[in-house]
């Protein structure tokens, strides 16, 4: 259906803008509304946007696992808060000289090329870090930092700024549009509440890092990880009889740290068994072509937040709609391990809510037997179950783990209430994440609500 749309010839010199797509309608009422406020700003006079370093002015092939100074890359922006799961640093030359750039408490982040409109706070005081191009910093005055990214968060401060993008082949926004944007400003005690609200929910945030960092400590201990010790000589043999056994005759399979994998599992003082016998792998079982109309939720290897394993968002198809590699339908208390080989540690509980839902071919499908669902989420998530899978793993470019191999990895035996004590803090991490959730979505709320009554 056309959409029809018309503005005044003195409108496109204020907003120097021609392009039919900057009038559509839907963008214009988000906007109208705000300026329906009684009163409102603009960014540029909230604050002051830096722009990251272009690509020449850091080489990213010179990362640095030993370094405490991060780079926070585009993909990291998300909404509301940074991912912190797959973190990149750099060296300290580099940093101290990139200091027109380094992070500042409180600064807002903002994605203007790939995904754009993502805005997040980094939300740990004292940060040493710097920001790539792929993102501009927002760095505000006299305003709250935290009413700021819940409005930008929400549906008219986002599409405002979507509103705002340029490019044909690859879309994008830059500083000088940025700066136009519109910002409702309520009673200062209004805006203090609304910040207040995100800053509980980082809080709760916080306190699911905490508890799922302790749980991985847990059980880490308990499978003794920290004594692995593996060599890494510049060549190896092995017996033609192991590559009948194993099924296997390329040189990758027999590296030597995973035989001594293999060798230490089994000489630890608990015993051991393999995966199987705590789960079941089950095979896809998903037939949407049955119900074309029927609407599902979709969960692909992106949708899985990895730092808590959670499924916090994902798209919804119509049955016609979905991919040829939905085949998998979960039940309450599933766990999906990711089996690509470049996302090996993307692991996550199906929580009761998601029930129904349809998974993609690249994950293993598991459904627990003798251990609690949150303890084998930190099973498979634990080095050596991650070092059996990149072993296991056949292909080239894109490799992955074929439903066949799992039955080679073996896991030591952990005790019952060592078992349950990690469940417990997996669940409380889950339950607070929950609640970091709940709070960021009544923040967003409570702005949508102040600017929607203002339009009345």
């Amino acid at each position: 259906m056309a959409v029809w749309s018309t503005t005044s010839k003195m409108r496109l010199f204020i907003d120097k803008r021609m392009d039919a797509e900057f009038y559509q309608p839907a963008y214009q009422r988000f906007e109208n509304a705000v300026r329906c406020v009684g009163h409102f700003d603009y960014l540029h006079n909230l604050g002051d946007f830096i722009i990251g370093p272009f690509g020449s002015a850091f080489d990213t092939n010179n990362y640095e696992i030993s370094s405490v100074y991060r780079y926070i890359r585009g993909r990291d922006v998300k909404p509301f808060v940074l991912l912190d799961d797959d973190n990149r640093y750099i060296p300290e030359t580099d940093y101290l000289r990139l200091h027109r750039y380094h992070v500042k408490d409180d600064d807002i982040f903002i994605s203007v090329v790939g995904t754009l409109g993502n805005a997040a706070i980094c939300p740990t005081p004292g940060i040493k870090a710097i920001f790539s191009c792929k993102s501009t910093v927002f760095r505000h005055r006299d305003i709250d930092a935290y009413y700021i990214l819940t409005y930008l968060n929400s549906s008219f401060g986002y599409n405002s700024m979507i509103r705002r993008q340029r490019g044909a082949v690859q879309g994008g926004l830059n500083k000088e549009d940025l700066a136009t944007v519109p910002v409702p400003r309520f009673d200062e005690s209004i805006e203090k509440e609304i910040g207040s609200i995100v800053r509980k929910a980082f809080r709760a945030r916080n306190q699911a890092q905490s508890f799922y960092s302790s749980a991985r400590a847990l059980l880490s201990s308990a499978l003794k990880e920290n004594e692995l010790k593996f060599d890494h000589p510049l060549s190896y043999t092995t017996r033609f009889s192991d590559v009948m056994r194993e099924g296997r005759a390329d040189a990758d399979y027999f590296q030597v740290p995973y035989i001594q994998l293999a060798q230490q599992i089994r000489g630890n003082t608990a015993g051991f068994v393999q995966l199987t016998e705590h789960c079941d792998f089950l095979s896809p079982n998903a037939n949407p072509d049955k119900t074309p109309n029927e609407e599902f939720s979709y969960v692909e290897l992106a949708d899985i937040n990895a730092g808590l394993g959670v499924i916090d968002a994902c798209e919804k198809y119509r049955g016609s709609d979905l991919p040829s590699r939905a085949r998998r339908r979960v039940k309450a208390g599933d766990v999906l391990a990711s089996s690509v080989v470049g996302s090996i540690d993307k692991s996550a509980v199906i929580g009761k809510d998601q029930e129904g839902f349809i998974a993609s071919t690249g994950f293993f499908h598991l459904r627990p037997k003798d251990v609690s669902t949150e303890f084998l989420l930190m099973l498979m998530r634990s080095t050596i179950v991650q070092m059996q899978l990149r072993q296991q793993a056949t292909g080239g470019i894109l490799s992955g783990v074929p439903d066949s191999r799992v039955k080679y990895i073996i896991v030591p035996k952990v005790n019952r209430d060592l078992q349950k004590e990690i469940t417990a803090k997996v669940r409380a991490a889950h339950k607070k994440h929950k609640e970091s959730l709940e709070l960021l979505a009544a923040a967003k709320a409570r702005v949508e609500e102040l600017i929607e009554s203002a339009v009345k």
